[in-house]
């Protein structure tokens, strides 16, 4: 074996006290210290045979650090990375592509890196706050925008806090879940004036919040029938009035109106009736039509069996209430309808007028005897 040369040169890079010793025939390496930057620099011969420095140790210091010039690694592969470890050669960092670096651990790839983004393979699991100051928006549902993008769910064990409009949408029917076990599951709506930083009480007259539904009309999506939660007082840690309102869209328009009301004092209004709520547990209403209300004209029929002026009285004298009401054994056994007692009502009113008609009858006889 032939014992390498080594030969002792003043490199003109240097000051004469520097010291440049070469390595083989040709000076096919070198060994340089800079005594002035306490440096030491290793070189190899290029392509072009040049001698260029390939690592700088700086010495005088507490921790030495290592400088790589004109240096480079392979590109590596998934299994292989270009710089791994010793006892764990699959686990390491390689390159797939220009200007991309990726990680990889027991030969999966988890983790590429590029100059636009950072691509997870793997879940990330970070006990730190994960801040994203970018401020993109996301403006559809494929993941193709946005500061977050993800082709699978996001699973949220804590409290999350979105800073803007949330938008969910999914190409077919939409489920949207919200589930409690062992306790309520509940939606919150909350409202404050101010600032996040200042917040302020809600007044009398604000939308504390709404359910709203919107169609779409061939060209953009436009308002339909909404819930509202209003606040009826201006609120404090004592009071917190509100009511409940219901709006609908007529066909032909696209304004939202009124159609009921839940009032601050448990009162019902529907629609637009004269006075509006008549105060606690009452319903205010134009009309109610109830399935129950039937026409008694057959009352007016020879075929009813009309009672007696006497049949009629031993009746009520007996029972304790008209034939055509139902009396108050049948009102302890269950409820009537609106409609029910209206019909009752009604043919009671018609038979008073055959009982009416009937004593005229009587009267005018004796008038004219």
């Amino acid at each position: 074996m032939t014992e390498p040369s080594v030969s002792y040169h003043t490199n003109p890079r240097f000051v004469p006290d520097n010291i440049a010793i070469r390595f083989g025939g040709s000076d096919d390496a070198a060994l340089l210290y800079d005594a002035t930057a306490d440096e030491l620099t290793i070189q190899t011969k290029n392509l072009a045979g040049t001698l260029v420095d390939r690592v700088r140790i700086q010495a005088n210091l507490d921790a030495p650090t290592i400088d790589f010039v004109n240096a480079g690694l392979d590109d590596g592969a998934v299994g292989a990375p270009a710089l791994a470890f010793a006892a764990d050669s699959d686990t390491g960092i390689w390159r797939s592509a220009a200007d991309t670096l990726n990680l990889s651990a027991g030969g999966v790839e988890i983790a590429e890196f590029d100059q636009t983004s950072i691509d997870l393979t793997k879940k990330l699991v970070t006990s730190a706050i994960v801040d994203v100051n970018d401020s993109t928006d996301a403006t559809d549902a494929s993941g193709a925008t946005g500061s977050i993008q993800t082709l699978g769910g996001i699973s949220v064990a804590k409290k999350g806090y979105f800073g803007d409009n949330v938008t969910m949408r999914k190409n077919g029917a939409f489920d949207m879940r919200v589930e409690g076990y062992g306790d309520l599951a509940s939606f919150r709506l909350r409202r404050a004036n101010g600032t996040m930083a200042s917040p302020t009480a809600a007044l009398s007259g604000d939308i504390i919040g709404r359910f709203q539904s919107q169609g779409h009309t061939g060209s953009a999506f436009g308002d339909a029938a909404t819930i509202f939660f209003l606040a009826t007082e201006n609120f404090s840690g004592t009071a917190r009035g509100s009511k409940i309102e219901f709006r609908t869209i007529d066909n032909g328009t696209v304004t939202l109106d009124s159609r009921m009301t839940i009032d601050h004092d448990g009162s019902v209004v529907v629609g637009s009736p004269t006075g509006g709520s008549k105060g606690p547990g009452t319903i205010n209403a134009l009309a109610v039509y109830d399935d129950n209300v039937l026409l008694t004209d057959y009352v007016f029929e020879d075929e009813y069996a009309l009672l007696s002026v006497e049949q009629m009285r031993a009746f009520f004298k007996r029972h304790k209430h008209l034939p055509t009401i139902p009396g108050r054994e049948a009102w302890e056994k269950g409820s009537f309808s609106v409609g029910k007692i209206a019909t009752h009502l009604w043919e009671t009113v018609e038979v008073q007028a055959r009982y009416i008609a009937e004593l005229h009858d009587r009267v005018a006889a004796l008038e004219a005897a």
